[in-house]
């Protein structure tokens, strides 16, 4: 009897079966993650549309007014957030206006909004743009007016309201001054808020934002045009200091004696930037009067 009759895998044959198989398996766990997805995704869709529906029923009883807060709103929905969904309940202050967003608590990015203009869900969380003149509306020509702006607060008082659209001819170079300039909310000590703006560069230069006074402050990101009529967008979040004061926010240039543009101004309240939108977008609301006060509606991260 011959011995090692019996043959067994080469090597290249099992790394062949190995590879097969983990190929399988990934088609198999990027299959099952699409269909998580869409099953979060539908939830969080029904989760949206069904609020909305409460509180439009609710309207109806309430002289066509819609719960005063977020409490208002559990109270009336008997919906509140569970271990997989965050809701988000906002309101115009004479309550003719909402927005209700459903995210996927595991995945922020997943989330859907219903407000009474958006004509149904659409993709976004609902939140405030706590700008008051967001996109600059008393200057009608959009980028092209100069109009310096200047703002100063202390540490618990609210800004005020003025914001131009030109910043022109700032010194910068070694000592890197800027201009001051109003990005205005109402701030609590301690609170974390992210303001973003798009500029315009009319002549190269790099642009930072930052926050000046005894309270500190520094810029997280700065943005260099290299070339004019180039557009780009500066984010910056800071948490408003406990003590000392702040004298102003500023757009800050390391370049010397350069002219750039400013619109589409977004502050929200905490850490994550999202996409612009003001009262004059689709699903979106203003508190007060166009173009002069907050408004809220569904955004993207941005």
């Amino acid at each position: 009897m011959k011995a090692g009759s019996r043959k067994g895998f080469t090597i290249v044959e099992l790394l062949i079966v190995i590879v097969v198989i983990a190929i399988l398996a990934a088609i198999t766990i990027v299959a099952y993650t699409g269909i998580q997805d869409g099953a979060r995704q539908s939830s969080l869709q029904s989760s949206a549309s069904q609020a909305a529906k409460k509180i439009a029923n609710y309207a109806v009883d309430n002289l066509d007014r819609y719960p005063q807060d977020e409490a208002a709103f559990i109270t009336a929905t008997s919906i509140s957030d569970t271990s997989d969904i965050d809701y988000v309940y906002l309101v115009s202050p004479d309550r003719t206006h909402y927005c209700i967003s459903a995210t996927n608590v595991a995945n922020p990015a997943l989330s859907y909004a219903v407000s009474d203009t958006s004509g149904g869900t659409v993709e976004g969380r609902c939140i405030r743009n706590l700008s008051t003149n967001p996109s600059l509306e008393t200057n009608t020509n959009g980028y092209s007016q100069a109009n310096n702006a200047t703002i100063g607060r202390n540490g618990t008082a609210a800004i005020s309201q003025s914001f131009g659209v030109r910043v022109s001819t700032i010194s910068g170079g070694a000592t890197d001054s800027g201009t001051s300039v109003n990005i205005p909310t109402t701030v609590t000590q301690g609170q974390v808020f992210t303001y973003s703006l798009s500029i315009r560069a009319v002549s190269a230069g790099t642009y930072r934002l930052s926050l000046q006074g005894t309270g500190g402050g520094q810029a997280t990101k700065s943005l260099t045009l290299s070339s004019a009529g180039q557009v780009g967008r500066l984010s910056y979040s800071h948490t408003v200091p406990s003590s000392g004061s702040i004298v102003a926010y500023v757009l800050r240039t390391t370049t010397s004696a350069v002219n750039f543009d400013v619109d589409a101004v977004m502050v929200v309240a905490g850490s994550s930037e999202y996409s612009y939108g003001d009262g004059s977008y689709p699903g979106w609301s203003w508190d007060g009067a166009a173009d002069n006060s907050t408004s809220f509606g569904p955004a993207l991260p941005g």
